[in-house]
C-alpha cells in the first residue's frame, strides 16, 4: 500500500477548504498534507484545525508557490498527488491510488458540483487525437487535478512540476515534464478507476462550463450512487451556511 502526500496551495476561500481537508483527513489511511497558503486569506487557522503541514508564499506566481509545496512534500512518502483546495476524493478512489504501482497516473475526466445550485457537471475530458496529431496537445491528456506522481518521477522533474513564474493554465507542465523524462504516463478514466473525485464550484471559482467542451449535466444523485461520503459532507457543509 501506497504512502501518499497531498500538496496543494489556498487562496481565500477558507470555508471551502475547511470541506477539503476534512474530506482528505477523513480518507484512511490518512495522507500526509501540505498546504501553502498567503498571508492574510484566512487559510491557516482552517489547516491547522486539521493538524495538515502548513507555510505561506505570495500567491503569485502560482506556479511557484505549487513549487514550494512540492519541495515541501519532499521525502514524506511513496508517491505525491497534486490536488486543488476545492478538490474532494472518495475513499474508493483514494483505495485505488494506494494501490497504484506505476510512476504517474492522473485522471482523463472529472465531475464539478456547483455549491450555489446544486448542478452536478460531468466533464469527459480532452477529446482524443488521431495518431500523428502534435504529440505536446492537450487532447487526450490528463486533466488538471488528482495527478499522482512516484518518488522517482518527481525527482527526475527536479521536484518542480510547473514552470515558476506561470500565474494560469497550470494543468500540462508536469505533464510536459514526464514526457521529456521518458516515464510512462497512466491516464485513466473514472470508470477504470471507480470512485469519484469533485471539483467544488462556488461563487469565488466559478466560470462557465462553456469552458469545458464535452460536459454534461448530471442529476446530482449521481453523487449519492458514487461517493455517499462526498454526498454527506456537501451536506454538512450546506448546513453551516
Amino acid at each position: 500500500m501506497n504512502k501518499i502526500t497531498i500538496y496543494t496551495c489556498a487562496w481565500k476561500r477558507p470555508r471551502i477548504l475547511d470541506i477539503t481537508l476534512e474530506n482528505w483527513t477523513n480518507l484512511k489511511p490518512k495522507p500526509h498534507i501540505v498546504v501553502c497558503g498567503s498571508q492574510g486569506d484566512g487559510c491557516q487557522e482552517i489547516a491547522e484545525k486539521w493538524n495538515c503541514d502548513y507555510f505561506q508564499r505570495p500567491n503569485k506566481p502560482l506556479g511557484n508557490k505549487f513549487n514550494e509545496s512540492a519541495r515541501r512534500a519532499k521525502d514524506t512518502a511513496d508517491y505525491y498527488m497534486i490536488m486543488g483546495s476545492d478538490d474532494l476524493m472518495s475513499q474508493k478512489m483514494w483505495d485505488f491510488y494506494q494501490n497504484y504501482e506505476g510512476d504517474f497516473l492522473g485522471l482523463r475526466d472529472y465531475y464539478f458540483y456547483e455549491m450555489k445550485t446544486g448542478r452536478l457537471v460531468f466533464w469527459q475530458g480532452y477529446p482524443e487525437i488521431q495518431r500523428g496529431q502534435a504529440k505536446h496537445s492537450k487532447h487526450g491528456r490528463p486533466i488538471g487535478a488528482a495527478k499522482m506522481l512516484s518518488h522517482k518521477a518527481m525527482t527526475a522533474i527536479g521536484w518542480e512540476p510547473f514552470k515558476p513564474d506561470r500565474d494560469v493554465s497550470l494543468d500540462h507542465d508536469v505533464d510536459n515534464k514526464i514526457i521529456k523524462t521518458g516515464l510512462k504516463m497512466d491516464c485513466l478514466k473514472h470508470e477504470e478507476v471507480g470512485g469519484m473525485s469533485l471539483d467544488l464550484k462556488s461563487g469565488f471559482n466559478m466560470h462557465s462550463f462553456k469552458v469545458f467542451p464535452n460536459s454534461i449535466s448530471l442529476n446530482s444523485l449521481k453523487i449519492n450512487e458514487l461517493a455517499p461520503d462526498l454526498r454527506m459532507l456537501i451536506d454538512v457543509f450546506n448546513e453551516r451556511k
